[in-house]
């Protein structure tokens, strides 16, 4: 028996897929429109529609609705089908993330700009769930109850196969199915093992988790190449800390709580757990990790982020952090252009673009100011440039982050796709509700 066991957010989000308009336009051809939706986009109130396009009616909705939750239903049996799958358990977000509780800025960073937003994506959640198909993770993310099923079969024995695109899965040892790259690939227990120290020394940026400055994957993978036993790990992880972050413990322990997938619900990280490192060990054998103290100006960011420049993880993540802490002072239009590369995680093609406007701003500003830490902007006007028209459509239709994704190859083998065959299991029976316009006043 196998149990597929899939990230519904991720789905939900694939199968709302844009229904505005693509062709390019000026800045001049867009308006903000608070109302359509207000109540069920609370937050979310600053929209971009195109002028000549009519608001839409509860009948357009309707389809609209039924479109997707169609083409939601579709991909799951597709990925029941691709999988073999005899039982499909499938976690969407819920209400509260303890993450959250403990750190406000936790994925603060993501989707500064409201258009990215589809107000759809929580109703396909609500429909998924009241229809039997889905189950909400409250008070944590859907990540964690997709680690809690898949420890719940290891332990009865069951075979499992976990769908979805998000890297930080790969904690979790056992078959995977990469969505975005229709592939297998399995996570033997060391590699998973192995991932996961690394995410706690590196951070996870899309996240606004920190980890340790200076650490990007390539380094982290040095640090701990010499590491077999999760004791190892834990003094190398420890030490690292100690010897390169202020107020270390304290740092250690929220990036584990935030990094960290719960094993099951009560499961929570404790670095209290971790083997007692001594000041002797840490003079006798001290693994130190220089700080990259590098001056940052607008212009050598700009070419640490350039899509064509092969550079190192360290300093492409070093300029992003330079030029997202001057998100506040920068035109809207550079500050979404950082965000859709700091969002694509270094993939060239979909950069481009982005790349231009940042590009533009820098050869218009007239001075720039040399930090050591702190990025600080001299003061001089900033000028508000207009948006190009081969860029203005991207930032409004944000391609769904299922397109593209980057994804850290792993060095394990993968399985190609088996052949096209009928599943023995049959699809999902789900009854859908008939629409009704009072959902959109209650959006999540």
């Amino acid at each position: 028996m196998t149990t597929l066991i899939i990230d519904g957010d991720v789905i939900a989000y694939n199968a709302c897929e844009n229904r505005f308009k693509r062709n390019s336009f000026s800045k001049e051809d867009i308006v903000i429109d608070s109302n359509i939706l207000a109540d069920a986009l609370e937050g979310y109130d600053n929209l971009l529609y195109y002028k000549d396009e009519a608001d839409f009616t509860d009948e357009e909705n309707e389809k609209y609705l039924n479109e997707i939750f169609a083409r939601f239903k579709s991909i799951i049996t597709d990925l029941t089908e691709i999988c073999f799958a005899d039982k499909v358990l499938i976690a969407v977000a819920g209400v509260g993330n303890y993450r959250k509780d403990i750190f406000p800025e936790y994925k603060a960073n993501r989707h500064a700009n409201p258009s990215k937003h589809n107000p759809f994506v929580p109703i396909i959640r609500r429909m998924a769930t009241e229809s039997g198909m889905a189950v909400e993770a409250h008070g944590m993310e859907a990540d964690d109850l997709v680690r809690i099923w898949a420890e719940e079969c290891r332990e009865c024995g069951e075979h499992f196969v976990i769908a979805s695109i998000d890297k930080d899965l790969k904690m979790i040892s056992g078959l995977h199915y990469l969505v975005h790259h229709q592939k297998f690939f399995d996570a033997t227990p060391e590699y998973a093992l192995r991932f996961y120290y690394e995410q706690l020394l590196q951070g996870d940026m899309t996240d606004n988790i920190q980890g340790v400055p200076g650490i990007g994957p390539v380094k982290a993978k040095t640090l701990l190449a010499d590491c077999n036993s999760e004791e190892e790990f834990q003094a190398t992880v420890m030490q690292v800390y100690y010897s390169t972050v202020h107020q270390w413990r304290h740092a250690l322990q929220l990036t584990g709580q935030l990094i960290y997938l719960k094993k099951h619900k009560d499961d929570w990280f404790d670095m209290s757990k971790w083997p007692v490192i001594t000041l002797e060990d840490i003079v006798s054998k001290p693994k130190k990790s220089k700080k990259i103290m590098e001056p940052w100006t607008l212009e050598t960011a700009l070419a640490a982020i350039d899509p064509s420049n092969v550079t190192t993880r360290e300093r492409w993540e070093g300029a992003l952090m330079f030029l997202l802490d001057l998100a506040d002072v920068l035109p809207p239009e550079v500050s979404a252009a950082v965000d859709v590369i700091a969002e694509r995680d270094k993939v060239p093609n979909p950069e481009k673009i982005a790349y231009e406007v940042i590009c533009n701003f820098v050869k218009d500003f007239a001075k720039t100011a040399v930090v050591a830490k702190k990025p600080v902007l001299a003061t001089v006007a900033i000028p508000q440039l207009p948006v190009p028209q081969t860029l203005a459509a991207p930032l409004v239709t944000v391609t769904p982050p299922m397109v593209k994704s980057p994804v850290v190859t792993p060095p394990v083998t993968t399985q190609a796709l088996p052949p096209a065959t009928k599943a023995t299991v049959t699809a999902l029976p789900v009854k859908l509700p008939a629409f009704n316009p009072a959902w959109l006043n209650k959006g999540k």
